[in-house]
């Protein structure tokens, strides 16, 4: 059989439908373009092209790891975030779009500071707060922390890619353990904060395929939102800022939590769900 772009896409959208991937045509398109080198609009202007027997046998074989759910990041290794494209593995949490919520508002609250910007980043992961905020942060110094050395290898070549590995110094260490007796002006983190016995519920891509030390959060989800709580005043310069990326149900039992700072708040993500914390600490 003649295999056209066109009609090797309608047989995965047909195919990946009955393994209730989340959007069959666009994975689609998006493995596709990856087989092929090109960009997924060159997909369209050359919709009739036939696939060489050596291209059709390399795509239905990453569409098959897709039917099996595995995420398409890490199918075609890297992930959009912001403006950058991120070089991801199954060692990294896949970076989504409520985190560059986060960062904008990072991005937002850097430029009340002066001087040269200090900021941590707690469970750096991909690296992809941190390399955003340095690459968009002109007068600033990151420093990433990452208790995973194969996690750490990923945001150093990221820190790499978009020219800022100059700006970020990364620590292996649990948490905040490393930054001791050290000052920041911001503290930036996405901690795990999904309760333990909601794992088994997620969908299968995250479940079975992301890193469960990045998602997991303990018996209530808050255990690492509360140690950056407590914790975070005393690395923080007076009126340094702290932020974190929270689970939609946490606001009222993460303000709750937040008496060391002035005026908390939890803003929306970019889907109306209550998603950042924010307080400056004094």
């Amino acid at each position: 059989m003649t295999w056209t772009i066109n009609k090797i896409l309608e047989w995965t959208t047909d195919y990946l439908k009955k393994y209730n991937t989340e959007w069959p045509h666009l994975e689609g398109e998006i493995l596709l373009a990856h087989t092929l080198g090109v960009k997924r609009i060159e997909l369209y202007v050359q919709h009739e092209r036939i696939l060489s027997e050596k291209e059709l046998a390399k795509y239905k074989a990453l569409i098959l790891r897709r039917s099996k759910h595995e995420p398409i990041a890490y199918i075609v290794g890297n992930q959009p975030f912001m403006s950058l494209e991120l070089e991801v593995t199954p060692d990294v949490l896949i970076p989504r779009p409520e985190t560059e919520k986060l960062v904008e508002i990072a991005l937002e609250e850097a430029k009340n500071l002066k001087g040269t910007v200090k900021i941590a980043d707690i469970g750096t992961g991909s690296g992809a707060i941190a390399v955003t905020l340095a690459k968009y942060i002109p007068n600033c110094e990151v420093t990433a922390i990452e208790i995973s050395e194969k996690a750490l290898e990923i945001a150093r070549k990221n820190a790499e890619k978009f020219g800022v590995a100059n700006k970020i110094t990364f620590l292996k260490g649990n948490f905040l353990a490393p930054l001791a007796n050290r000052k920041f002006d911001m503290i930036v983190s996405n901690p795990p904060y999904i309760a333990s016995a909601q794992i088994k519920t997620l969908m299968p891509d995250v479940r079975d395929f992301e890193p469960t030390g990045a998602l997991d959060g303990g018996e209530d989800g808050l255990k690492y939102i509360k140690q950056l709580l407590e914790q975070a005043p005393a690395l923080l310069s007076d009126k340094g800022y702290l932020i974190i990326e929270i689970g939609e149900d946490q606001k009222a039992k993460t303000l709750a939590a937040a008496q060391n700072f002035s005026n908390p708040k939890v803003l929306k993500d970019q889907f109306e769900k209550d998603r950042v914390f924010i307080a400056r600490y004094s």
